[in-house]
């Protein structure tokens, strides 16, 4: 989509801060203080925050003021604390956000997992938290920034996570995250790098958390779950209910033409219609889960694309899709698009 013409606009706002901004923040008070946020916007109403200090995560998406995200009850800003407290679901003393990043060895329920592959002679076993540990990893910042050189003014934040400890995995994130000034779009690009001497395993999974008001009685899910589970969305829809149990449930990731599998969710009721989309190469992340928590006070649906995880059993040496051999990299891209139309082509 094209945009305004930028020499136009710089005569009426000199640095574009009437259009579009991004800055480094820090917390001052409450359980995160100094922890540091980047803060984006851009000229169509979409905002979004990154938590740089837990997992480079987006921690909050606004949309012409609309929240779409969702806001767990530990509140916003709390620091990642210790994962392996409460027999390993210590994540769940800081979840929050709208996309949480899980990996990058481990994701899904605590558990204990062989290391005879690591060989240190100590370490028989390793220990997996609730979804792993690269969530609550802080983030070194590479850079951030409006680049207005090329064709597509954008905003864009880097950063790299490294997720290690002596005799097991070492394994390096980096990310990429770039908003075009002019469409209400999120690209993200990462890749995940073995930089250790030992194959390590590797599971993700990308939690994206959509919560009130885009999730309310009304929602239609979209994209790639199947007629099935659409339809069976639609009879049971979100409604907020104190003893509501939390289901989740597994799909394959259904690829169109070019290789993109969709995910979303659409709310007819907000103002002419609000609608957001999540597209992810199918080859990478080839099963897409379904997260349904209606119980009041968390009441959030979460579009989980992954990696599918591999039994310890299953490593059988290099090219295993669930390891990464020393120096290997496994990439990621997602386009998350937000709208009163389908502009990612995809019911």
């Amino acid at each position: 989509m094209a945009g305004p013409n930028l020499d136009d606009l710089r005569s009426r706002t000199a640095d574009l801060r009437g259009i579009a901004d991004v800055r480094l923040v820090a917390l001052e008070d409450g359980p995160g203080r100094g922890k540091r946020l980047l803060l984006c916007r851009n000229g169509c109403g979409l905002e979004l925050e990154i938590s740089v200090d837990k997992g480079f995560d987006v921690s909050a998406l606004r949309w012409r003021g609309l929240n779409l995200g969702w806001n767990s009850p530990v509140g916003g800003g709390v620091p990642a604390i210790n994962l392996e407290a409460e027999d390993g679901l210590g994540l769940l003393r800081s979840f929050d956000g709208f996309m949480v990043t899980c990996g990058l060895d481990h994701y899904g329920a605590p558990g204990v997992g062989a290391a005879s592959h690591f060989n240190y002679p100590l370490r028989s076993h390793i220990h997996r938290p609730l979804h792993g540990r690269i969530s609550s990893v802080p983030a070194t910042l590479r850079g951030y920034g409006i680049d207005l050189a090329g064709k597509e003014p954008r905003i864009w934040c880097e950063a790299e996570l490294r997720q290690a400890t002596l005799f097991a995995e070492v394994l390096e994130l980096r990310r990429r995250i770039e908003m075009p000034l002019f469409e209400p779009l999120i690209r993200i690009k990462d890749s995940v790098t073995n930089i250790g001497w030992q194959a390590t395993r590797h599971a993700t999974l990308y939690h994206f958390n959509l919560g009130f008001p885009l999730v309310d009685g009304q929602s239609v899910l979209t994209g790639s779950f199947g007629k099935d589970v659409v339809s069976e969305f639609a009879a049971a829809p979100p409604v907020a209910k104190r003893d509501a149990v939390e289901t989740f449930e597994l799909n394959r990731s259904r690829a169109n033409s070019a290789g993109w599998a969709h995910a979303g969710l659409f709310n007819p009721r907000l103002d002419r219609g609000v609608r957001l989309e999540i597209a992810y190469s199918a080859a990478t992340l080839p099963e897409l889960g379904l997260w349904r928590a209606y119980q009041s006070g968390v009441y959030a649906v979460g579009l989980e694309p992954c990696s599918g995880i591999a039994t310890d059993e299953g490593y059988q040496g290099p090219g295993t899709p669930h390891y990464l051999e020393p120096g290997e990299i496994r990439r990621y891209e997602f386009e998350i698009c937000v709208g009163e139309e389908n502009l990612l082509g995809q019911t």
